[in-house]
């Protein structure tokens, strides 16, 4: 296998995969083959999936800091010191 061919493959099994998530991302509608490529597209994907992202960041942040304000509540005394 040249290093043509392999860099060939290697696009179109990410085409392959871009075009699976493109048809199945929750959310998005068929607009077409033909539409499913185009920049605009693509960018909303990816303004999606990062405000996605976000998300699930934010909601692990916010999970950390009900954990942490929990603790902190368990390990104080009736006379408000932190033990």
């Amino acid at each position: 296998m040249s290093v043509t061919s392999g860099c060939t493959l290697l696009n179109v099994q990410r085409l392959d995969v871009l075009l699976v998530r493109l048809i199945f991302y929750a959310g998005t509608e068929w607009y077409g083959f033909r539409t499913l490529f185009s920049p605009h597209h693509l960018l909303y994907q990816v303004i999606k999936e990062l405000h996605i992202a976000r998300k699930k960041v934010m909601y692990i942040i916010k999970k950390r800091q009900t954990l942490q304000d929990e603790k902190f509540v368990q390990n104080r005394d009736p006379f408000g010191s932190t033990l």
